[in-house]
């Protein structure tokens, strides 16, 4: 006897989950259906299967390999996309005397065996089951030597009954050729999304004959179902019945109540409320977010109270966990070496003190050569003359004469937006090499508000950008970054942009530079001589190493004549 399994629905009526998802594929207590449907065959002795499959096969075929697992046989047939089981069956051209079709992307209670052995008290019948007044995707034909004798196609001879596995399935009875059988249990056909939902409940309520949730007990709630390393922090949960996948963490102070199933890789976060409701895998649920008769994919939320869909664009409600974790260098500089890099970045900024008094030197030899007067060295004073002219009944003029006082520094100060979400100043030696001028920084990252590499932690109110905090994602790399690197004295805006580079500019660099992976990538970019820094030269101000602070501004009102000489303007 040979099986073949269909699974080469569309699934419309399941729309948007089928958007990721084909119907075979969809879990069902964190198993996918057509996995069901494999463990049934197993079970019942049957080792050569063949699957038939369509839009999603190599995802069909990287879930069930060769059959290995159940110690079956796999192969595996293209179709068009619920394409007639006559046809398919035509081209497969099976030679074997008894053939096994059967649905894989409905649910049902195991029941194959049972079904075979009760075909062989019928020999030479053409036999399909009903479970619970639902056709089961369940027939059994015996072909034999028919076709031997008649010369025609072996298949032509069930043609007419074989009709009965096309999607939608019929659930017609009657039939002048063949016996139904009756099979105790449940069956899902899967055909909207409150039946998906009731499924997955019923399963986690253990309402389903014959299959039990996957994973050990909760220690003090025996209905709630762990799998491997999942996390349950709160031990209130003894009125709840569900299944948790593997790798699943849920913080203490989740509120979960009646039947929930949340899947493999997800992350609930504080004071959210679960109900009545199914989270796929990899999808991460925001604080105090709140789920009652629900299916959540990521950040795809339906709401079957009012049968209802929507893509929700803020991450910090819900989104794919990929996007709510940090790359595995950037997780490790984080976490666990902070201490040893504060410790590192303290040593750097001993060592190179020596390059930061030849800094301040340049500094102040850039200055003085760009200054056109001079007073004491190191000071420049200048007098503007300027007249303003009031209100008074005489009409009279006075003179208000600026006396400015212009120190220049070789320290400028910049606003720096730390880890921990502050305003903080930092300073920057005035010379044009950029890693040189950070080199003050580095007592931000032993103070801990900064990273040594990450992205740009300036604000970008000192540029004259829009305000942003470094939350920025690229649609090419949202799955491999966090909505919050960690913001660093050097990186590629920090070391190979000008500072009035547009924010889109520094965007797309940082976008481009967090495709590399691994520590290198840095070590090059302290090595790089600057490529991108030509992009940004257009937006570069012609005055960018010749500014100076106005640390004194006094304003005396004098009595004077009313003209401005232009001469008495100075730098």
């Amino acid at each position: 006897m040979q099986a073949i399994v269909f699974a080469n629905r569309q699934g419309n009526e399941l729309s948007p989950l089928t958007q990721e998802y084909c119907p075979a594929l969809l879990n069902v207590g964190n198993k996918a259906l057509i996995e069901y449907t494999i463990e049934d065959l197993a079970a019942a002795g049957i080792t050569q299967i063949k699957v038939v499959c369509c839009n999603q096969s190599k995802a069909i075929r990287q879930l069930l390999g060769a059959g290995d697992k159940w110690g079956v046989k796999l192969s595996y047939f293209l179709s068009k996309p619920e394409e007639s089981v006559q046809p398919v069956l035509n081209r497969l051209a099976l030679s074997c005397d008894e053939l096994l079709l059967i649905r894989g992307d409905i649910l049902r209670s195991p029941c194959v065996r049972s079904f075979i052995e009760f075909a062989s008290k019928i020999p030479n019948q053409f036999i399909q089951a009903n479970i619970a007044h639902h056709s089961a995707g369940l027939q059994l034909h015996y072909v034999g030597d028919c076709g031997s004798k008649t010369n025609q196609p072996r298949h032509s001879f069930y043609s007419e009954q074989v009709n009965k596995l096309d999607w939608p399935l019929s659930n017609t009875v009657a039939m002048q050729n063949g016996v139904t059988q009756v099979l105790h249990g449940t069956c899902y056909l899967m055909d909207t999304l409150e039946c998906y939902l009731a499924a997955n409940l019923a399963l986690a309520e253990g309402k389903i004959p014959g299959l039990v949730p996957n994973g050990r007990p909760h220690p003090s709630a025996a209905s709630l179902h762990l799998d491997v390393k999942a996390q349950v922090t709160n031990n209130d949960y003894s009125s709840v019945n569900g299944i948790i996948g593997r790798n699943t963490q849920i913080c203490s102070n989740v509120h979960l109540s009646e039947q929930i199933v949340i899947g493999k890789g997800c992350f609930i976060s504080d004071k959210s409320s679960i109900k009545n409701s199914l989270v796929l895998d990899n999808t991460f649920v925001g604080k105090g977010l709140t789920l009652e008769n629900c299916i959540v994919s990521k950040n795809l939320l339906i709401n079957l109270n009012n049968v209802s869909h929507s893509y929700i664009d803020d991450a910090s409600l819900l989104a794919d966990t990929a996007i709510h974790s940090l790359s595995d260098d950037e997780s490790s500089n984080h976490t666990y070496t902070n201490f040893g890099q504060r410790i590192f970045a303290l040593l750097l900024f001993i060592v190179t003190l020596p390059l930061q008094a030849v800094a301040m030197l340049m500094a102040h030899v850039n200055q003085r050569g760009d200054q056109r007067e001079q007073g004491s060295w190191g000071e420049v004073i200048t007098d503007i003359t300027a007249d303003t002219s009031n209100q008074n009944p005489h009409n009279s003029k006075h003179q208000q004469a600026y006396k400015v006082s212009i120190r220049s520094n070789p320290l400028k100060s910049v606003t720096l937006l730390s880890n921990q979400g502050e305003l903080i100043k930092g300073k920057q030696w005035r010379v044009k090499h950029r890693a040189l001028a950070r080199l003050p920084q580095l007592l931000h990252v032993v103070s801990g508000k900064l990273a040594l590499l990450g992205v740009n932690p300036q604000h970008q109110q000192d540029t004259g950008q829009p305000i942003d905090d470094g939350k920025f994602m690229s649609p090419q790399v949202s799955k491999k970054r966090s909505p919050m690197p960690l913001r660093g004295v050097f990186g590629p805006v920090q070391l190979q942009l000008a500072e009035s580079a547009p924010l889109e500019e520094q965007q797309l660099v940082e976008a481009e530079f967090a495709t590399k992976r691994g520590i290198s990538r840095y070590i090059s970019l302290l090595l790089s001589k600057g490529e991108f820094s030509h992009l940004s030269q257009e937006h570069a101000c012609d005055i960018t190493d010749q500014q100076v602070d106005i640390v004194d501004l006094k304003v005396e009102t004098l009595a004077s004549t009313n003209t401005l000489n232009s001469s008495d303007l100075k730098h």
